[in-house]
């Protein structure tokens, strides 16, 4: 019977057979052949029951990169994996973006709504060079705390996604109490006046300190709280916080609502 190609035991993926080429072409392990073709009669799993049971069972995880059908499965797993994650997140975002625009009382420098993720309670901002340079600001009222160059929300019970919708001012804005939960203010000092709300996703909205370096007021807005703490699975954008960052010098945090 002649031998698969695969079980060559020369040429591993990526060496060069090339007349030209002098290198010495590597050589494959003796105990890769019978493993990648009983892990080939298993579609490519090295999770088998067969493929665990036999004799070189310790050495499966190294098949990837000899073996091209465990490869091939390999790669299809992380694509139906990345494709269920970015599923999962656009539904997310879809339920975030059906929610009605923040429709502000006088006109801001700037307005713009994301989706925002975190695993650990808050969503963070941050101005560059103030990156983790201290512990987290202490939360007013569990919602915002402020510091200079950090700044913290409560945007999730530990794990979770917020509906946030940021606004940077010139001047304080009126304040809207009515349809919110919780509405807390308190004191902000920027250093280089490049504020950005950041997650674990990478996602970040620029631009909150309208008029750079200096004393700002952040003011944010809840609702959705009591409903995810309440309930195992809430509904997707169940949390919703409106953050407005204007100029302003006083220190004291205030608690509307």
């Amino acid at each position: 019977m002649r031998r698969s190609s695969c079980c060559s035991p020369y040429a591993l993926p990526g060496a060069s057979s090339s007349a030209g080429d002098r290198s010495p072409v590597r050589r494959r392990p003796s105990w890769w052949c019978p493993l990648c073709a009983l892990a080939s009669r298993h579609g490519g799993d090295i999770h088998a029951r067969a493929v665990q049971e036999a004799p070189q069972a310790s050495l499966a995880t190294s098949l990837p990169g000899l073996c091209p059908a465990v490869a091939r499965a390999q790669q299809a797993e992380a694509d139906r994996q990345q494709a269920e994650s970015d599923a999962y997140v656009a539904k997310k975002e879809r339920a975030c973006a059906a929610h009605p625009r923040h429709r502000p009382k006088i006109r801001p420098v700037r307005q713009r709504r994301a989706t925002m993720w975190t695993e650990f309670w808050t969503i963070d901002g941050w101005e560059e060079g103030y990156e983790g340079e201290d512990d987290p600001p202490d939360l007013v009222e569990d919602l915002v705390g402020g510091g200079r160059g950090t700044l913290a929300i409560w945007g999730a019970d530990e794990v979770g996604h917020a509906c946030v919708t940021v606004e940077s001012y010139t001047r304080r804005p009126p304040l809207e109490t009515r349809g919110w939960e919780e509405v807390v203010e308190v004191g902000y000092e920027s250093p280089t006046g490049a504020l950005a709300l950041s997650d674990g996703d990478g996602t970040r909205l620029r631009g909150l300190t309208a008029r750079g370096p200096g004393s700002y007021r952040v003011r944010v807005h809840l609702r959705g709280r009591k409903l995810v703490y309440q309930v195992a699975y809430p509904p997707d954008g169940a949390v919703e916080l409106l953050v407005q960052v204007f100029p302003g010098t006083a220190k004291r945090p205030v608690a509307y609502k």
